[in-house]
C-alpha cells in the first residue's frame, strides 16, 4: 500500500517547498518570519496553500477559496494569521500581523532590533579614517551575512540598506566614528543596530 500526497510549492511559487531551495516556512520560525513569508507567496498559489496548509475544511474552506478569487490580499493575510496561530497561538498571530504592518504599510522599524557593538579596530570592517568602514564586513559582523561574498552579493542585489537608504552596489564603505549608531537592514525582515566603539 502506498499513500500519494500532493506537494506544496514554496514561497517562490515554482519549486516544491524545501529548505534546500530556501523557499520554505519553518514550523519553529518566529511568528514574524512565518507571517512575512506567507505574505510573500504569489497570489496564484493561494488556493493550493489554503487546501494544503490551512486548518480549514468543508464550507469554511470553500468560503475562503471564494475570497481568494475576489480579495486575494486579505485572503493571504487571513492565511498568514492562521499559519502563525497554528504554531504560536492567536496572540502571536495578531502581534506578527501588527509587526508586518509597521514594516511594510507604515514603513516603521520593528519594536526590537538586535544590537551589535563593533570596534573600529575590528579587522573584519577594514576601517580607515579616509574611507570609513567596509559595509560587507559590517554585515558579517552584525550577523546579517554568513560571509563577505554573501554580503557583497546582497549589496549587488539591492537587498541592503543603512538607516533606510539602500546601499548602492558600487558603495563599499560608510564613514563612521566612535559613538555612531546605524541600522542595517537585510531584505525585508532582518535588522541589526550597529553601535560603533573605540578602535
Amino acid at each position: 500500500m502506498c499513500v500519494i500526497m500532493p506537494l506544496l510549492r514554496g514561497t517562490d511559487g515554482e519549486l516544491k517547498m524545501s529548505k534546500s531551495y530556501d523557499n520554505y516556512i519553518g514550523l519553529t520560525e518566529p511568528p514574524e518570519e512565518q507571517f512575512g513569508k506567507t505574505m510573500s507567496i504569489p497570489d496564484s498559489l493561494l488556493e493550493e496553500w489554503y487546501r494544503l496548509a490551512s486548518p480549514l475544511e468543508g464550507e469554511e474552506l470553500e468560503e475562503a477559496l471564494r475570497r481568494v478569487k475576489t480579495d486575494p490580499y486579505n485572503a493571504k493575510r487571513a492565511l498568514a494569521r492562521m499559519i502563525v496561530a497554528e504554531y504560536h497561538g492567536k496572540e502571536a498571530a495578531a502581534a506578527a500581523e501588527a509587526h508586518f504592518d509597521r514594516l511594510f504599510k507604515q514603513r516603521e522599524l520593528p519594536d526590537e532590533i538586535p544590537e551589535v557593538r563593533v570596534s573600529l579596530g575590528d579587522p573584519a570592517i577594514r576601517y580607515s579614517p579616509e574611507k570609513g568602514a567596509w559595509i560587507p564586513g559590517l554585515l558579517v559582523t552584525a550577523g546579517l551575512a554568513a560571509s563577505n561574498s554573501e554580503a557583497i552579493r546582497l549589496i549587488e542585489q539591492g537587498a541592503v540598506s543603512i538607516d533606510g537608504e539602500r546601499v548602492d552596489g558600487r558603495q563599499s564603505a560608510i564613514p563612521l566614528r566612535t559613538g555612531d549608531a546605524i541600522v542595517l537592514r537585510r531584505g525585508k525582515r532582518r535588522f541589526a543596530r550597529v553601535i560603533v566603539t573605540d578602535a
